[in-house]
């Protein structure tokens, strides 16, 4: 990572199978601290905001690594075309054969778009006077980050990364 936060290629060090690896630690991390503080007064309409992060930085790096195994570059996925943008980043990666038998579509769409505002802008990290946009609860966000992630994992070949390491019980979710 760079000191801004963004990817980094060093001598072609970035890989699909890293970017996986740490996709589906951010969404352990995601089920802990939801585990954690989800039920916690002021989190009965939404998930925690640290939540929705976790969530949205493992989509996004997932859907990195099906890019990246597909051809696009690290500056490539830097860019401000795809950066931090759920939507930009699904969308690509379904013109680039993601999902092509259905298994993850609109239903998942819609959960990336309530996330996508305020994960694209980082106002899921950094504090922001006003309003938010509408964040999705954790079930429905749950649900699709499950089903993008596993499908993730099959379409990058990587799903005995999980069977290499000791799996954690919110890990165990996406084994298929």
């Amino acid at each position: 990572m760079t000191d801004d936060g963004h990817l980094k290629d060093q001598q072609g060090q970035t890989t699909p199978l890293g970017l996986l690896r740490y996709a589906l630690e951010y969404y352990a991390a995601a089920d802990a601290a939801d585990d954690a503080i989800g039920d916690d007064d002021g989190h009965e309409v939404h998930a925690p905001m640290v939540v929705n992060f976790l969530v949205g930085q493992a989509i996004e790096l997932g859907l990195k690594a099906f890019l990246l195994e597909s051809g696009l570059s690290v500056d490539e996925l830097r860019s401000r075309k795809y950066g931090h943008d759920l939507i930009a980043l699904f969308d690509e990666a379904k013109t680039r054969g993601f999902a092509n038998g259905g298994e993850v579509g609109a239903r998942e769409r819609a959960m990336l778009m309530l996330l996508n505002p305020s994960y694209k802008d980082r106002e899921l990290q950094y504090s922001k006077a006003g309003t938010k946009e509408a964040f999705p609860v954790f079930g429905p966000l749950e649900e699709a980050a499950v089903s993008i992630l596993r499908r993730l994992m099959v379409e990058v070949q990587h799903a005995d990364l999980l069977r290499a390491r000791k799996a954690t019980a919110a890990m165990e979710k996406l084994v298929l």
